[in-house]
């Protein structure tokens, strides 16, 4: 009988950890996102996809000018120059025999390439809000918190980011 009881107790507590469990993982998942997934480190990082909401012409007129330009230029330069350092970190990660130096200059490369993008495209995104009304700011911070979707994207060739990349190298 004492034996019984053990094996009773003890199927008791397995079946009360899974119940909490369970609980929890539909409390969890029915409840808001957290905190993490609602704001972007940085609010400048998808800009162009977030002034969809505006009309043609009125995006045109925030982003389309010859200076709006001159800064997404500048960040294309940007983002291929981090490429290319990301590159070096990954060659310097690997390369035999290590050498710890290399690694630190290749990320202090990335690093700065990294904050000149940052401070251009943040300059970007203070001169559009600037033009934008009181109504089109709040649109304009909710399309930035809105989540983006998870995974690569094909482009018109239909080839997804992972494979167009490993193409670059």
């Amino acid at each position: 009988m004492a034996m019984r009881s053990k094996w009773l107790i003890a199927a008791l507590a397995v079946s009360l950890i899974l119940n909490l469990v369970l609980v929890g993982f539909f409390v969890g998942h029915e409840s808001d996102r957290p905190a993490w997934t609602q704001a972007r480190t940085d609010p400048s990082f998808g800009l162009a996809r977030a002034l969809r909401f505006l009309p043609e012409e009125r995006r045109d007129a925030l982003f389309g000018d010859e200076e709006a330009r001159d800064i997404r230029r500048s960040l294309s330069r940007s983002m291929r120059g981090m490429r290319r350092h990301q590159r070096a970190i990954e060659a310097a990660l690997t390369a035999e025999p290590f050498d710890a130096d290399a690694l630190a200059t290749a990320f202090a490369a990335f690093r700065h390439d990294m904050d000149e993008a940052q401070v251009r495209n943040h300059g970007l995104f203070v001169r559009i809000a600037r033009g934008l009304t009181p109504e089109e700011r709040d649109q304009f911070r909710r399309a930035l918190t809105r989540p983006m979707r998870d995974g690569p994207r094909p482009n018109r060739d239909g080839k997804d980011d992972r494979e167009r990349r490993q193409g670059e190298r």
